[in-house]
């Protein structure tokens, strides 16, 4: 088990690219899956983004992402609607351009990764046997929202009608040019104070895919 504590980042509400995406390969028209690149490129995307490719007028919106990983440096595959509507498709190397999203202020974070225990000891064994799960990571962060913010007005609006809010993307400063990049989805959240114009939201939180490293 890792723990990872910091004491900034943020809470990104939707997905963010860090760098200059571009569409990696050529896409033909009526597909609604492609990958993006960009080098160097970091970040998240998140269901429900939304996105255009140069020469193509249509806004597009991300049905399944996830995050840019050691696995796959650099590069993230995506799925999309509506599909692909240019006769001529998008041509390899074409701007992507992400609608703007709402970034929060992360004041305070704790990040826990483990792998859950699988016990596979059988009757008559003479000794317990131990087989690790998938790996999986969890945590809590506090969040500076402004009220005055659409988006995080509406966040926050949500947690206090419901209890809970929807899941988010974080990026978790550890130290410079040290971070932690994740997709999470809330348990649990609450508002417990003000301060100026910020409200403080803490949520409690399970990671949603493998976390990711951007350790310079």
């Amino acid at each position: 088990m890792a723990k990872y504590r910091g004491s900034k980042g943020n809470a990104v509400l939707g997905g963010i690219l860090v760098g200059s995406p571009l569409i990696n390969g050529a896409v033909a028209q009526g597909l609604s899956a492609a990958s993006i690149d960009g080098s160097p490129l970091t970040g998240v995307v998140r269901p429900g983004d939304k996105f255009t490719v140069a020469g193509d007028a249509q806004e597009y919106t991300i049905v399944t992402g996830g995050m840019v990983s050691s696995g796959t440096p650099n590069e993230i595959p995506i799925t999309f609607t509506p599909t692909v509507q240019p006769g001529g498709g998008w041509a390899n190397n074409a701007a992507v351009t992400f609608v703007s999203n709402s970034i929060a202020q992360v004041k305070e974070w704790q990040a826990v990764s483990s792998r859950p225990v699988l016990d596979p000891t059988c009757l008559g064994g003479v000794a317990q046997r131990v087989d690790l799960d998938l790996p999986k990571w969890n945590g809590r962060v506090v969040v500076l929202l402004d009220y005055a913010d659409t988006k995080q007005k509406a966040y926050l609006d949500e947690i206090v009608a419901n209890g809970a809010a929807p899941g988010l993307a974080l990026t978790l400063v550890v130290a410079p040019e040290k971070n932690l990049w994740g997709d999470i989805q809330t348990v649990s959240a609450s508002v417990r104070g003000r301060i100026g114009a910020y409200f403080e939201a803490v949520l409690t939180f399970e990671g949603e895919g493998a976390i990711a490293f951007d350790w310079a």
